[in-house]
């Protein structure tokens, strides 16, 4: 891949972002439109064609739950010519009951879409990614923040950490590199206005406000782009400054608790 183009041009790459319809999958193709790139976005929406339609971009439909549609689709997706970024971002949320009032088949529905989707695709990258490419995946500050409610979700969002780090050991002879985003709460369809979590973000995210996906689309172009070409392996944190420690407006709510009484 070319090192001279201006700083975070995808001028004539070939993007794919799966659970690119709607949410940070639809923010980064957006985005990625507007750098340049040529995107396909794969989903199961009914109504996939016309959002992709209307950001200029292809649709492919495709369960990410279904090994073979999702090789199906990257092959489609690369046979004009092979992709150059690999946004895997498909993926779905379940918190709220506690591990034991959990249903099991609930949490292997999870995982098929949110763990085996991802290792799926990145079964087929070594035959549709071109080399020097980049596959980013959506991982969340709940692998390494969780909480009472969180099992399911964080325990799907750690393993794509781990199995990013694998692949990028295992994708570097041919130069692609491979990388994590873990976004804190962003608003989309799947945090509506009513979520308990919201008022939970204000309280304990140091800068004090759930994330829009425009705040997040930054990291997938700076690691889409040749500005991170040194970059794979690890993950990036887009949180607000919720996985650093505690914010200080939790520091203040405590230490006013604790304030002692005079007589």
């Amino acid at each position: 891949m070319k090192h001279d183009a201006p700083a975070f041009d995808l001028q004539g790459r070939n993007a794919v972002i799966t659970g690119g319809t709607a949410g940070i999958g639809l923010a980064v193709a957006r985005r990625f439109k507007r750098a340049g790139a040529k995107v396909t976005i794969l989903g199961r929406r009914a109504n996939g064609d016309d959002v992709a339609d209307a950001i200029g971009a292809r649709f492919l439909r495709a369960d990410m739950r279904d090994g073979a549609q999702i090789g199906a689709a990257l092959q489609s997706a690369s046979a004009e010519g092979l992709i150059d970024v690999l946004v895997l971002n498909a993926g779905a949320d379940n918190t709220g009951p506690m591990i034991a009032d959990h249903d099991i088949s609930e949490f292997l529905d999870l995982l098929q879409l949110n763990l085996i989707g991802v290792y799926a695709a990145l079964q087929s990258a070594p035959k549709v990614v071109a080399e020097g490419g980049s596959i980013i995946a959506t991982s969340s500050v709940a692998a390494s923040l969780t909480g009472p409610g969180y099992s399911q979700y964080s325990a799907s969002k750690i393993a794509v950490e781990s199995l990013v780090r694998t692949a990028a050991l295992e994708l570097a002879p041919r130069s692609i590199r491979v990388n994590a985003i873990a976004p804190g709460s962003v608003s989309t369809d799947m945090l509506p206005p009513d979520h308990p979590e919201i008022a939970l973000v204000e309280t304990l995210c140091p800068l004090g406000r759930v994330a829009e996906t425009d705040d997040v689309v930054g990291a997938y172009h700076f690691l889409a782009s040749d500005e991170s070409r040194y970059v794979s392996g690890q993950t990036l944190r887009v949180d607000g400054g919720l996985s650093a420690g505690v914010s200080a407006s939790v520091v203040e709510t405590i230490f006013r608790g604790q304030q002692p009484q005079t007589a």
